[in-house]
């Protein structure tokens, strides 16, 4: 076991990004060269279970029906549909800073139900292009990973959030337990990487992806990270055998 889970050679993240503004370019370049790759990777990676992730992530929140969200780091706009196949009435702002993501996201919106009220922002969660307390409830799925500053990023989320809104974030997080990371260690480190190579035209994308888990928070210790940003009843819902948290909270 242990010679198998060494033959995979994945290059540091040091070694791709060591500042902020240097992370940021080495994120939008990734996405931006493996978006028709996105949505299929994301199914076969997942299993096939992303989509249901996603609808039991915004059921966990419960947004206002007819309330305005906002999807942060929207990418392909999947989060974004499974919000509006809840919430039909609701109006919904999808920003994301990868262009060539924003336009698959735009076309898959407009065949799947044309009526739906969505307006497509290219902006950096960071630095939100909207007012304070403009907003009934923010969204975001699979992107904290890929932010310089996840503390930042919720405080953000708070400063754009009206008084009684909520948040909820849909994230892999880092294994804790023995087993979680001997199947974290086969999984994402070995098998994820070698079906990159093997079906995508950038596969450096998807030997980020396991070090970029293996660097973030633990699901509790995002609890605290959330709380810090002056979010309330910040609490989760595990998933994929705590692979896979939704964090949810009020303002």
């Amino acid at each position: 076991m242990k010679n198998s889970i060494e033959m995979t050679n994945l290059t540091p993240l040091t070694d791709r990004f060591r500042t902020v503004a240097e992370k940021e370019k080495y994120v939008i370049d990734l996405f931006s060269k493996i978006d028709h790759n996105y949505d299929p990777m994301n199914r076969l990676m997942s299993l096939g279970r992303d989509l249901s992730w996603r609808r039991k992530a915004v059921r966990l929140a419960n947004f206002s029906r007819e309330g305005l969200l906002l999807d942060v780091a929207a990418g392909t706009g999947d989060l974004t549909l499974s919000a509006f196949r809840q919430f039909p009435e609701a109006h919904i702002v999808g920003i994301d800073f990868c262009l060539p993501l924003l336009k698959i996201a735009t076309e898959k919106i407009s065949r799947t139900n044309k009526k739906f009220k969505v307006a497509w922002v290219m902006g950096n969660g960071l630095r939100l292009p909207f007012p304070d307390n403009s907003v009934d409830g923010v969204m975001t799925a699979f992107s904290l990973r890929n932010v310089a500053d996840v503390r930042g990023f919720f405080e953000e989320f708070y400063r754009v959030t009206r008084p009684g809104g909520k948040v909820v974030s849909l994230e892999m997080v880092r294994p804790v337990h023995s087993l979680q990371k001997i199947i974290f260690s086969i999984h994402q480190k070995t098998m994820v990487p070698a079906v990159g190579k093997l079906f995508s035209a950038y596969p450096d994308a998807y030997s980020y992806l396991p070090l970029s888990i293996e660097n973030f928070y633990s699901a509790n210790e995002l609890v605290k990270e959330i709380s810090a940003a002056g979010w309330k009843n910040v609490r989760f819902k595990s998933m994929m055998f705590g692979f896979v948290a939704a964090h949810v909270a009020e303002k």
